[in-house]
């Protein structure tokens, strides 16, 4: 298996158990603001080491994002004073850091010209990333403006990122079915 492939195993497997807990204390309406907060510092070391993996980042590059994204995290928790509610402003920062990672790995994977993209575990890994990361940009931008005026608005943009979160491990999943397997 690639050491691509052993990164993106690592984030289907940290991811599963993560999202079953988060649908079960959410239908217990218990708050899980603490393990997504936490999961989404992990999750994105790993999507950098991925994005690396996939067309190597200029080591100040990657320090640069690690730090950006980690201090972003780590502001917004200083300011909010507890995890129990989503890091909004701090997921929103490492949201479009990965979205324009995913961009410039991605443009630099199809110009190259030496992947056959369709049949690509790599362009179908950067899809599911560019549309995860790319919508929910907006989506963690607009909630807290949406939440104070329109409380069931807000729930329904809480589903979408469901339905984006279903979307991207799907394209994830497909991904795998090009995956270069060694044994």
């Amino acid at each position: 298996m690639s050491g691509l492939a052993k990164w993106h195993g690592a984030q289907l497997l940290l991811a599963f158990p993560v999202e079953v807990a988060g649908a079960i204390t959410s239908e217990l309406h218990l708050n899980n603001g603490a393990l997504y907060n936490s999961y989404m510092l992990i999750e994105f070391f790993i999507v950098l080491r991925m994005l690396h993996h996939i067309v190597p980042l200029h080591r100040t590059l990657w320090v640069a994002c690690a730090c950006a994204g980690t201090a972003a995290l780590l502001v917004d928790f200083i300011f909010a004073g507890t995890l129990a509610y989503l890091l909004t402003r701090g997921i929103l920062v490492v949201a479009f850091i990965l979205t324009g990672l995913t961009i410039r790995t991605l443009w630099t994977v199809a110009s190259s010209g030496q992947e056959d993209l369709p049949r690509s575990y790599t362009f179908w890994l950067l899809a599911s990333m560019l549309v995860y990361f790319g919508a929910l940009t907006p989506i963690i931008a607009t909630e807290p403006i949406v939440h104070a005026s329109l409380p069931k608005l807000a729930n329904s943009l809480y589903l979408l990122l469901q339905v984006l979160c279903v979307a991207r491990y799907l394209l994830a999943a497909f991904a795998l079915r090009f995956a270069p397997i060694q044994l």
